[in-house]
């Protein structure tokens, strides 16, 4: 079998890994010089991955790291974007996914081959960046993993034609170089917006935020020094989801008054993608950051807001508005999208209306936490369907699923472009793992081993977790598992004269966490 893939990044090498576990010839088509996709940092605008200079995780590494291949011990919990990268360059060279990649290769078309009917292959149009030389290549399948940022957003505001001062959208800002002492508007409240507006505000003599929503703003650090995704377990997730907002909701305002610093949000928590910043409250405490309304209309130097307030002499405005779905080489007939722009796939990962089960879509998701795990879960399972090890049901039921999918979204979360494709981290993870069979029965574990279950259950939900059974079970599993802690207190501690101190353990961190949540909002409630 023969299987192209779209874009090195993320997703892309994991699929490649996944296809090469499966014994199924792959190769992956980048458009770049090399690997990482929106993880690359460049100095030239518009070149490189959407990362600026001193961006960071937001997921701490033992959630974000792929099953089988945990990040370093000596990386800190969050890491940089050069180590990202560096990361996904130890992947490659330990799993030889390097010689399986061309570079400066874009792919221009994907279309049905002339004997897709009987086949289910896949004609793909191929151009090389440095020669301008076209051709085109037939494959059995496709993995289409280049990710949901190829496309900007930005919203027309009145008057923005007129603006003289320097105007680009987040994914060209590179550092606050060149912004010194200047008045600077960063439009948007998500986690790029406020990063950003929190950098250039050590810089420049002004700046101010503008938000349409507000949000809600969680640090990565947690109760007891813990990195914040930690206390996402399999026992968090059984509390039900109206105390967890109310936890949630309660703990965030104890840190700062969301509605007090101008942030307070027109949305409930946990209902839209999470805003993860340390900084924001301190900046806006002492007035290097500005929150102001949603943005009305631009002058030539000057800037209106709703509210009707006016800030004089702003010198330039970064867009930090997201980005729209756009997949530019596949034609439409071929993948649907509502009217929010939103990907209809079955599982968030076939098209439901072709004939062959023989083209995926790897990464087309809004997830809250990382990304990594839920694109290599995704390749597991494709793999096994592009192998007939697993298949997919009828056209009619993968549309029911969907739609189902859909109607569950609009009830959680706020409708916005990518509400519809949004997944719960655990739940997405186990309904794939339960397919492909490495989802661990943890009531059989405990028999097995108690202490190893316990940890499973009560620590953090970490990708390894889907690599102690199964197939490709990986025999470190239990082992890095049960290390977790230990790495992270190892990655942390580097006054290496000092007395260790004795730290629970994840399993007691999450058992007491939680239960003094359950009991605190039962007497609250009470009461």
């Amino acid at each position: 079998m023969k299987v192209a893939i779209v874009g090195a990044g993320v997703s892309g090498l994991t699929a490649l890994k996944q296809c090469l576990d499966e014994g199924i010839q792959a190769t992956v088509f980048e458009k770049e010089e090399q690997i990482g996709g929106i993880w690359t940092f460049s100095e030239t605008p518009g070149k490189g991955g959407l990362v600026y200079r001193s961006v960071i995780t937001n997921t701490s590494k033992d959630m974000t790291g792929f099953s089988d291949y945990p990040m370093p011990d000596d990386y800190p919990p969050y890491i940089h974007n050069s180590q990202v990268v560096q990361y996904l360059q130890m992947y490659c060279d330990h799993f030889k996914l390097n010689e399986h990649i061309q570079f400066n290769t874009s792919v221009r078309k994907i279309e049905k081959a002339a004997n897709y009917q009987q086949s289910g292959r896949w004609d793909i149009t191929l151009s090389r960046n440095d020669t301008n030389e076209t051709t085109t290549e037939t494959f059995d399948a496709v993995m289409v993993a280049n990710g949901l940022y190829s496309k900007i957003s930005l919203p027309h505001f009145q008057g923005v034609e007129n603006f003289r001062g320097k105007l680009l959208h987040s994914r060209d800002y590179k550092d606050w170089k060149g912004y010194e002492n200047k008045r600077v508007l960063v439009v948007g409240s998500g986690s790029s917006a406020v990063d950003i507006a929190v950098e250039l505000s050590y810089h420049c003599s002004q700046v101010y935020m503008s938000t349409r929503s507000g949000a809600w703003v969680f640090g990565r650090v947690s109760s007891g020094g813990l990195p914040a995704d930690s206390l996402l377990s399999r026992f968090t997730m059984m509390v039900p989801r109206k105390i967890v907002k109310y936890v949630l909701r309660s703990e965030l305002n104890q840190k700062f008054d969301h509605a007090k610093y101008g942030l307070g949000a027109n949305y409930d928590i946990l209902t839209k993608s999470i805003v993860v910043n340390d900084d924001i409250a301190a900046r806006i405490i002492c007035g290097a950051v500005k929150v102001k309304d949603n943005l009305s209309c631009i002058k030539e130097h000057d800037v209106e807001f709703c509210d009707g307030t006016i800030e004089k002499d702003i010198q330039a405005i970064v867009f930090a508005t997201g980005f729209a779905t756009a997949i530019t080489c596949l034609d439409s007939s071929i993948i649907t999208q509502d009217q929010y722009e939103c990907l209809n796939l079955y599982r968030n990962i076939f098209p439901p209306g072709l004939d062959h089960p023989t083209l995926a879509m790897i990464g087309y998701v809004q997830v809250g936490g990382a990304v990594f795990p839920v694109s290599e879960m995704q390749s597991r399972y494709v793999v096994r369907v592009f192998k007939k090890c697993l298949s997919l049901p009828s056209q009619e039921e993968m549309i029911r699923d969907i739609e189902d999918r859909h109607k569950a979204n609009q009830k959680a979360v706020v409708r916005t472009e990518w509400s519809i494709i949004r997944v719960d981290y655990i739940k997405y993870m186990d309904e794939l793992a339960s397919l492909i069979g490495c989802k661990c029965n943890l009531l059989l574990l405990f028999f097995r081993d108690p202490k190893l279950a316990l940890r499973c259950f009560f620590g953090p939900c970490t990708p390894t977790q889907f690599r102690l059974v199964g197939p490709h079970r990986w025999n470190n599993a239990k082992k890095t598992i049960e290390n977790n802690e230990k790495r992270f207190v190892g990655s942390i501690q580097t006054r290496r004269y000092m007395p260790q101190m004795k730290s629970r353990s994840w399993f007691w961190s999450g058992f007491a966490i939680t239960t003094a949540v359950v009991i605190a909002y039962y007497i609250t409630s009470y009461y």
